[in-house]
Parts: structure tokens; sequence; C-alpha cells
């Protein structure tokens, strides 16, 4: 396994069988060359999930028909933005907490969180290319959700505001 064409050391793999397929599944963590190894697969279709050191997430199919070599590459991107209230000014130490999205797979992962600071600023500096769906919270404000979506090696740029709650 790679991050931006480096060993991903340390991150938890799990393989599960796709529905309607034979019942087949599997975990294990990837050695420090991003090398790992999941025994007892059938072969067919299967869901791969990863989840790294970092917050860094990743899902896809993968199909297979035997014991075999397979090369899994991530590409990453970051994220940059700030929190506001409806008045415009910024928002300290709001809660922004990232959920990936796989819409082909119909599946998501938990992604990392990070609080604003004094200038309602936040930073994610390596996620995983793709969807995700952002939502920021803060005491006394009604929760913010938005859609976004890291490019590799792009940088996304986004605004949060949060509305006084009721």
């Amino acid at each position: 396994m790679l991050l931006d064409g480096a060993p991903f050391a340390n991150a938890q793999i799990l393989a599960q069988s796709a529905p309607g397929a034979d019942p087949s599944g599997g975990n294990t963590t990837t050695a420090w060359d991003g090398s790992f190894r999941i025994t007892s697969l059938k072969a067919g279709r299967f869901f791969l999930a990863v989840a790294g050191p970092g917050g860094i997430g990743h899902s896809q199919a993968l199909d297979l028909s035997a014991d075999q070599a397979v090369s899994i590459e991530i590409a990453s991107g970051s994220l940059r933005g700030q929190v506001l209230a409806a008045t415009g000014v910024p928002v300290a130490g709001a809660l922004i907490s990232l959920a990936g999205e796989n819409p082909s797979l119909n599946t998501g992962f938990q992604g990392p969180t990070v609080r604003s600071d004094e200038q309602g600023a936040f930073t994610l500096p390596r996620l995983a290319a793709g969807s995700y769906k952002l939502t920021a919270r803060k005491e006394g404000f009604a929760a913010a959700e938005s859609r976004i979506v890291v490019t590799p090696g792009g940088t996304v740029e986004t605004q949060v505001v949060l509305k006084e709650s009721e």
C-alpha cells in the first residue's frame, strides 16, 4: 500500500465480501514497507476499507480470483478553511468532523476531526483524495454541513457559516 508514492505503514486494512457473495473477510495492519497479507479470502468481490495514521481513510472494491498480490495507491490533498458566525465573526473552538464517502460503493468511513483556532481557521494537511461530508459544530450554534472533494495534490479552501441556535 502506498500513500503519495511512499509506503503507508501502520494502516488498518479490512476486507469484507460483497453483499450476496460467499461470506469471507479479514483484517490486518500494513508493515513498515506498506505490505500486508490477509489469508483465507475466497475468490470474489470485496470491499476494502483502510484506516491509517493521521485520519487517512480510503475504501474501494477489489476483485480477487485467487491468492494474489494487489497494489493499492492512495493519493492525498489537503483542506483549509474558516468557521464564521452568520455575522461574519470568526468562531474559535468549533469542532470540524469529516466523513469519507464512496458513492460508487455506497459506503463511507469516519475521517479526522479538528478544532478551529482563535481566527476560526482550521487545516487538515493530509486527506485521501475523494469526497467528504464536513460537519461543523459549536455550542450555541446549529450544526452546519457541506460536501467537499479533495483532489490529489490539491488544497480545498472552504468557509463554514454557523447560525446561532434558537
